[in-house]
């Protein structure tokens, strides 16, 4: 879940595996798309973070993004160095990609989102989904479902800086990706599933 600032590119082949992707249109947006990011600033205390994702996210140096679930559904959270934060506000396309690695250790979905705040060089977040799990596998269909995407930005302190809204209607790619991900779960044995050196592959062939 670690991110950083990288350059675009198709991603490599991960050894023994095959990825799965599709275009995106309705998760990206342009300035003459007018799908307009909506944002805001903080007001310091509505966006606390709970303990045990602080806890987490405290251990994550210097940049991470998770995909969690809240009472406005699911929403990506980041933390990112103040003058990162800075630099993405005002309007700067957002372009979203969703990909599913078929791993022979475990099916990896990998949501990768690139701020063109630096057009040649976009701040690139990107975080991962293990289907095996029913709480991640929960928020990562809710993207389906949603008609806005929300982007909450924190910095090294944890404190909330910046929200981000994309509009444009529901990920219709979501549920298919999520459907491939979960028959893919279900050929491999439970004693084999590893889902952790699944992922570990997956960032190493296509490092941001």
């Amino acid at each position: 879940m670690l991110t950083a600032r990288g350059k675009t590119g198709n991603p490599l082949p991960v050894p023994g595996s095959s990825e799965h992707r599709a275009p995106m249109p309705k998760s990206e947006w342009t300035p003459s798309s007018g799908h307009d990011p909506s944002e805001r600033k903080s007001d310091a205390t509505g966006l606390e973070l709970p303990p045990d994702l602080a806890e987490f996210l405290r251990q994550q140096e210097p940049y991470a993004c998770l995909l969690v679930g809240t009472d406005q559904g699911s929403a990506f959270v980041a933390k990112l160095p103040g003058r990162e934060i800075a630099a993405v506000r005002g309007r700067v396309p957002m372009h979203v990609q969703i990909r599913l690695y078929d791993h022979p250790a475990a099916p990896v979905i990998q949501l990768v989102t690139h701020i063109y705040d630096q057009p040649q060089q976009p701040l690139a977040l990107e975080s991962f989904i293990n289907i095996a799990e029913e709480d991640q596998a929960t928020d990562f269909r809710a993207l389906g479902e949603q008609e806005r995407l929300h982007y909450h930005f924190y910095d090294e302190q944890l404190a909330h800086q910046l929200t981000k809204e994309i509009l444009g209607g529901p990920l219709d790619e979501v549920e298919p990706i999520a459907d491939a991900a979960e028959f893919l779960r279900g050929r491999i044995p439970a004693g084999r599933y590893d889902f952790d050196r699944a992922k570990a592959a997956v960032i190493r062939a296509y490092p941001l």
